[in-house]
């Protein structure tokens, strides 16, 4: 189960390396190849970063099952396992 979470961890690291450059890039472009995009150009660069966020990527994390959590055992929050549900595999509960 860490193996599959810490591959997740990996996986995503990567799109957000990606739209970090590309947010960059954006910067660079609003301010003219500065660093800092001016204050008349701030809705214009918020607009096109808005626009970088909702481009969809593929990401197909590894599933864990629910059991590998050992929920009898193991002292999780539910709250960690709310956040867990889209890749846990078998939501049934033991």
């Amino acid at each position: 189960m860490r193996f599959a979470l810490a591959k997740n961890i990996n996986r995503l690291s990567e799109f957000q390396g990606v739209y970090v450059e590309a947010r960059n890039t954006l910067v660079r472009q609003f301010a003219n190849g500065g660093d800092t995009v001016p204050p008349e150009e701030a809705s214009a660069f918020s607009s096109a970063v808005a626009e970088l966020r909702e481009q969809d990527e593929a990401v197909t994390p590894d599933k864990i099952a629910y059991s590998d959590l050992q929920p009898d055992t193991n002292p999780i929050a539910p709250t960690v396992i709310a956040a867990l549900m889209p890749i846990i595999a078998s939501q049934e509960q033991g």
